[in-house]
């Protein structure tokens, strides 16, 4: 169980350092880091960062041979060249230290080793040594750093919940939540338009960039004034919120260096996605632009409340109707033979689990739970935070599901033809799993807590929930066989990355391929622009 622990460990770090490539037994002083940061120009060496970071794995091996094979000590194809979480810490580095005022001759290709250079030896200290992190704590910030580039899908879940079933579910136990007259009374701009907004400045340079491109850094920017110029309406709302979206490095100096110890908290790049450089703006990532549209979302209507408690319920609300309405659409459209149960309500005021799916004598159960995590936990890897929410977010959940069937069995004599039970936990983001937290859920104690048909229970986060889905609609092989086979052959890492690894292409449902429809079709409506439906070249 350990080794298979600390393989999964390896295996999320997803850069190289320094001092891998160079075979040194030192890492780069910081001192030294910071004088060379100095030396470049602040805004170039933004935008080669942000350019890196979208380089197609393709591209990012060719330049990894390129650049580094006449210096490395080390096999390179062993490695990983590098991550946005690196890339990331490096922009960080460059805001804390960097000026803006540098006017560098040297060539583009000098400026691009720089950089390459200074995201490599950055890397050394992502995790200080000193602070002996062990490796269930290294593990969990490497998986709770918010790697999901897949702009599709946010757009998915902002249409579905935001939009779609938001503006019908408008009352949560008693009161009443219009949330979009709210936010556009704060705003002055609707959700639509916000999204739209970030979508259409970037849908461009989100298809990725070339080796070849690189070179050309200095153009790459958004051009607000063309692409204003662009709009046959809402123009002026359209300024306003690239307005709210935009920061200068400046304006970012002292949270970069008052986080710069933590390379995992980039919280306060999430509600300004784009810098201002040269007049322009450059987006910071990928999947910092893709946690904006709906974690992003989500804070910024949650600020439209004043009690925030209750606001959480009613969105935990939305995110259980989401997760159930996706793997009911799955059920309908396979061609397996599944069959499903809603929520339903039973003896006195009594509510079941979420959602059921089965086939045959199995029965799969899902419990939502759509709590955000502490900060603790999320961006400092703590492992008695991480503990506490394990218990809260997994644990929980799934005794309450067991709870619950036995109550159904018992008092109402429904569910009893199941002989294998199979329960699942849900949230908006799955727990990393150590073997601390993996002995409190498979000790023999937890297990006999459970009704002795229950087989099989583990937690998913939301994009696993949808890649259960994406498995119902369209794998012939059954749902509860590819669960087991995940626990039995790799218990660690996520369900959706196991998904990849067997399955490589990661489809969209049909009922996800409407609703990005919908929201093609919304975008270039809001803003008069042609936007190219993706869903019709799946």
């Amino acid at each position: 169980m350990e080794r298979k622990f600390l393989k999964s460990v390896q295996r999320m770090k997803y850069y190289l350092t320094y001092k891998e490539v160079m075979g040194l037994n030192l890492i780069e002083k910081k001192e030294n880091i910071i004088k060379k940061i100095r030396e470049l120009n602040q805004n170039d060496v933004i935008k080669v960062l942000s350019m890196l970071n979208a380089l197609s794995l393709e591209e990012k091996e060719k330049l990894k041979l390129d650049a580094l094979n006449p210096i490395c000590n080390i096999n390179l194809e062993d490695y990983h060249f590098y991550d946005t979480s690196n890339i990331l810490y490096t922009l960080k580095w460059v805001i804390a230290y960097g000026k803006s005022s540098n006017h560098s001759r040297k060539s583009s290709r000098y400026l691009l080793i720089e950089v390459i250079l200074l995201v490599l030896k950055t890397a050394d200290h992502m995790f200080d040594e000193k602070n002996s992190e062990t490796p269930e704590e290294i593990y969990t910030k490497l998986v709770l750093f918010n790697r999901e580039a897949d702009f599709d899908r946010s757009l998915i879940r902002y249409k579905a919940i935001f939009e779609n079933i938001a503006r019908v579910e408008k009352t949560y136990n008693g009161k009443q939540y219009d949330i979009h007259t709210i936010f556009e009374e704060k705003y002055g701009y609707s959700m639509k338009q916000l999204v739209s907004v970030i979508f259409t400045t970037t849908h461009k340079i989100l298809k990725g960039v070339t080796q070849a491109e690189l070179h050309d850094y200095k153009n790459h920017c958004i051009n607000l004034d063309v692409f204003f110029d662009k709009l046959s309406v809402n123009k002026d709302t359209a300024r306003k919120i690239v307005e709210d979206l935009s920061i200068t490095p400046e304006a970012l100096k002292d949270l970069a260096r008052k986080s710069l110890n933590n390379a995992f908290d980039n919280e306060y790049l999430i509600t300004y996605p784009f810098l201002k450089v040269d007049n322009k703006v450059v987006i910071v990532s990928k999947e910092i632009l893709n946690n904006t549209i709906y974690n992003g979302l989500f804070f910024k209507v949650l600020d439209c409340f004043e009690d925030r408690n209750s606001f959480f319920g009613y969105f935990g609300n939305l995110f259980e109707i989401y997760a159930s309405t996706i793997l009911r659409e799955a059920c309908i459209s396979s061609k397996v033979g599944y069959e499903y149960i809603d929520e339903f309500k039973y003896g006195v005021e009594k509510k079941s689990s979420d959602f059921y799916v089965h086939i045959g004598k199995s029965l799969l159960i899902f419990e939502f739970k759509s709590g955000r995590f502490k900060r603790d936990t999320k961006v400092k890897g703590d492992s008695d935070s991480l503990a506490s929410e394990f218990e809260k977010f997994v644990m929980k959940p799934i005794l309450q599901a067991n709870t619950c069937y036995q109550d159904i069995v018992d008092k109402e004599r429904k569910l009893t033809q199941f002989k294998k039970i199979f329960i699942l936990s849900g949230t908006s983001n799955a727990l990393p799993k150590n073997l601390e937290t993996n002995k409190l859920i498979r000790s023999k104690e937890f297990n006999e807590q459970l009704d002795s048909k229950v087989v099989f229970y583990d937690q998913l986060g939301l994009l696993d929930v949808e890649m259960v889905a994406t498995y119902i609609e369209l794998h012939k092989e059954s749902i509860f066989k590819f669960l087991k086979n995940k626990v039995q052959l790799d218990d660690f890492s996520s369900y959706t990355q196991f998904y990849c690894d067997r399955y490589v292409e990661y489809k969209r449902t049909s009922y996800q391929d409407e609703i990005l429809s919908d929201v093609f079709n919304d975008i270039g409506d809001t803003f008069g622009v042609n936007i190219e439906d993706r869903t019709k070249r799946k």
